[in-house]
């Protein structure tokens, strides 16, 4: 969190200070991929990238992410039309997401969303045995399931051993 502080006047000359709390609450998945490596698509600005930057034709694309990478040839081969059109969807459900594939072959999936493994509680400790009731049970994780669809698509897409069927 960052903290600034800015002065203004108004119009008779007195002073006026206004105090503002920037939040950089972020959340992600984090796991190897060991199919592209050195490429961010940044949803969400992200300072310390530098690199070749890559443009899809996809106009939709290029209002929702930037990308930057070694090489403009390493984004163009990764980024292929379904892979295009699955960031643009995926941009719908999870807000300000990031893809950063590092050297190390490992993708950091980030995003703003805090409610991705989040579920509606109908009770908690103080009743024990409902809350017992409640964690046995199954319980859909709707923006994970959907993260984790994403991830896979990735995969399926960039690995040209997986067979590509809908």
């Amino acid at each position: 969190m960052d903290k600034r502080t800015t002065v203004t006047t108004d119009s008779k000359g007195r002073p006026r200070t206004r105090t503002t709390y920037d939040h950089y609450d972020r959340y992600g998945i984090y796991l190897p991929f060991n199919y592209v490596n050195n490429l961010a698509l940044v949803g969400k600005s992200v300072s310390g990238l530098s690199g070749s930057t890559y443009k899809p034709a996809s106009n939709r694309f290029n209002k929702l992410y930037r990308v930057v990478g070694d090489s403009e040839m390493t984004a163009a081969k990764f980024l292929k039309p379904a892979l295009v059109l699955a960031c643009e969807e995926i941009a719908g459900t999870l807000s300000e997401l990031n893809f950063e594939f590092n050297p190390q072959a490992e993708l950091c999936m980030s995003f703003r969303d805090s409610d991705v493994i989040t579920l509606p509680r109908s009770s908690d400790f103080n009743a024990p045995d409902d809350f017992i009731q409640l964690i046995r049970q199954h319980n859909e994780l709707p923006k994970l399931k959907t993260a984790l669809a994403h991830i896979e698509t990735l995969m399926v897409y960039s690995d040209s051993n997986f067979r590509k069927t809908t």
